[in-house]
C-alpha cells in the first residue's frame, strides 16, 4: 500500500486542480441551449420528424429540449418556457412548427428543417434564419445521372421556378460540372405545365435527352399528371429522375431524397454555429439516399442498376 505524507497529498491536489483548470470537462454550462419545436402528428407521418430529432440529439455539444406542439399550443406560455430555460436558438420542424415559431416573435437565431422553404419565409427571416432544404443539391442529382446514364447529354425541366431561383442557379452550376446542357421550360400554372410535358417529351431524343422532375415545393405538384408523364417516358424510352422516391416506385428511374437522421445532425451543427458566429445560411440536402427502379432500368437498357441493385438504398419493385 502506498503511503502519502501531508506534503505529497498537497502537491497531488494542486496538480489535479491545475488539470481541471486547464482542461475543464464538458458541462451543461458550455452546451448551447436548443429548443426543438415540432408538430404532434400521427404515425406514419411523424416518422420523418422523429428521425430528424434523433439526429439532432446525436450532437454532443447541445442541450436539447423538445416541445411538441398542437393547434391548442399557447404561444405566450411556450415563449415563457423558452425564456425561463435561457434558450439560445430554436430548431423549428414542419409547417406547424414554423407557424408557431413565427408567432413567438423570436429575435434570436432560428434553424428550420423538414419543411418547404417558401420565398416569403426566407424573406421574413433573411438575417437570422439557417435552414436545410428538403431538396437535394442538384450537383448530387446530376453526378448520379452521369453515373447511371452515361449517354445523357441534355436535361429538360419544366418548372415555375424563376431563373434567379436558388434551384436553377445551382442546376446551371451542376450541369457545367457534369458536362450536361440544361433546357428550362417555364410554365405559369399546372395546366400550362401539363401541355408542355406533352409537347416537350414528343421532341426529346431517347438516347441523349432526359427529364428532370423538379421537387413539388420548388415548382408544381405534378401528382395528377404524373401517370401521363411516366407512361410517355416508358413508351419513348426516356430517362426520368427526381427527388421523390414515390415517383420511382411508379416508374421514374431514380430519386435522391434526404437522410433524415443526418439532416438532424446538420441542423444541430447549424444551431451551434448560429449562436457562436451569427449569420444566415440555407443549404440544400447533402446527405441523401437513392431509390432506383430496376424494371425501368431493364427497359432502358441501363445495366449499371440492373447488375448491382445492392449498391442502392431502395430498389423497386421490391426484391
Amino acid at each position: 500500500m502506498v503511503r502519502w505524507n501531508k506534503c505529497t497529498r498537497h502537491v497531488f491536489l494542486g496538480v489535479c486542480l491545475l488539470v481541471v483548470a486547464l482542461f475543464p470537462p464538458i458541462s451543461s454550462a458550455s452546451q448551447v441551449s436548443v429548443a426543438v419545436i415540432y408538430p404532434d402528428v400521427a404515425p406514419p407521418y411523424n416518422t420523418i420528424l422523429l428521425q430528424v430529432i434523433e439526429g439532432i440529439n446525436q450532437k454532443p455539444d447541445v442541450k436539447i429540449r423538445e416541445y411538441r406542439i398542437s393547434n391548442e399550443t399557447d404561444t405566450s406560455t411556450l415563449r415563457k418556457q423558452l425564456d425561463d430555460k435561457n434558450t439560445e436558438v430554436i430548431i423549428s420542424l414542419g409547417r406547424r412548427g414554423v407557424e408557431v415559431m413565427q408567432a413567438l416573435e423570436w429575435k434570436k437565431p432560428v434553424v428550420i428543417g423538414a419543411v418547404s422553404l417558401t420565398p416569403e419565409l426566407v424573406d421574413a427571416y433573411r438575417n437570422t434564419m439557417n435552414a436545410i432544404r428538403l431538396t437535394p443539391d442538384p450537383e448530387l442529382l446530376f453526378s448520379r445521372l452521369r453515373e447511371l446514364s452515361p449517354q445523357a447529354r441534355r436535361i429538360f425541366v419544366i418548372t415555375s421556378a424563376r431563373k434567379d431561383s436558388w434551384l436553377l442557379i445551382s442546376a446551371n452550376d451542376a450541369v457545367r460540372k457534369n458536362n450536361f446542357e440544361l433546357i428550362v421550360h417555364e410554365a405559369l400554372d399546372i395546366r400550362a405545365a401539363a401541355n408542355l410535358y406533352i409537347t416537350v417529351m414528343e421532341s426529346m431524343k431517347p438516347d441523349t435527352d432526359v427529364l428532370w422532375l423538379p421537387p413539388d415545393d420548388e415548382s408544381f405538384d405534378i401528382r395528377n399528371i404524373l401517370p401521363v408523364i411516366l407512361q410517355s417516358s416508358w413508351d419513348r424510352r426516356i430517362v426520368v429522375f427526381c427527388s421523390n422516391p414515390a415517383h420511382v416506385k411508379r416508374g421514374a428511374l431514380f430519386a435522391l431524397y434526404p437522410d433524415n437522421k443526418k439532416m438532424g445532425n446538420r441542423l444541430a451543427a447549424l444551431a451551434v454555429d448560429a449562436v457562436k458566429n451569427g449569420g444566415s445560411r440555407i443549404f440544400p440536402a447533402q446527405d441523401v439516399f437513392i431509390a432506383v427502379n430496376v424494371r425501368t432500368s431493364d427497359h432502358l437498357g441501363l445495366n449499371r442498376i440492373t447488375r448491382r441493385p445492392h449498391d442502392f438504398d431502395v430498389v423497386y419493385p421490391s426484391q
